[in-house]
């Protein structure tokens, strides 16, 4: 069902429960956002999560007063990525290492068992997120 949580499997570190609400608006830019999850589970959360929205992993973050989304898939071997380094606004896969900048979703640096994997081509896809009224929406 469309809107529905899923489960990420256990790739992914242990999280507060994250409930997807299927409500969605459309604002004067004509964005569709959609409602994922409340900022205080984001809070809970360390301040970054995975999280299933229709069809997609979303990888989400708040780094000081910005919040980054960033398909969370990786390009390498497909993993769920998860260590946020806030510093360099980048996550690093669990998996094998594959590092990807938060802000243009390209990948900066391969993995470590394919030092020669092209970067270049295996970036990943960013969304536009924000805070509404306590409430993390993500445009998907």
């Amino acid at each position: 069902m469309r809107g529905s949580g899923a489960s990420l499997g256990s790739r992914i570190p242990a999280l507060s429960p994250i409930f997807i609400n299927p409500t969605a608006n459309l604002d004067v830019c004509g964005m569709v956002w959609r409602r994922v999850f409340s900022e205080r589970a984001l809070e809970s959360a360390g301040g970054s999560v995975a999280v299933s929205v229709d069809d997609k992993v979303i990888f989400v973050a708040r780094v000081g007063d910005r919040l980054y989304a960033i398909d969370a898939v990786c390009t390498h071997t497909r993993c769920i990525l998860g260590n946020l380094d806030r510093e360099r606004l980048v996550v690093k896969c669990w998996c094998h290492g594959a590092v990807f900048d938060l802000k243009s979703g390209a990948m900066v640096e391969p993995p470590s068992v394919a030092p020669n994997f092209p970067k270049e081509k295996m970036g990943l896809r960013i969304f536009n997120a924000r805070i509404n009224s306590g409430w993390v929406e993500l445009d998907v």
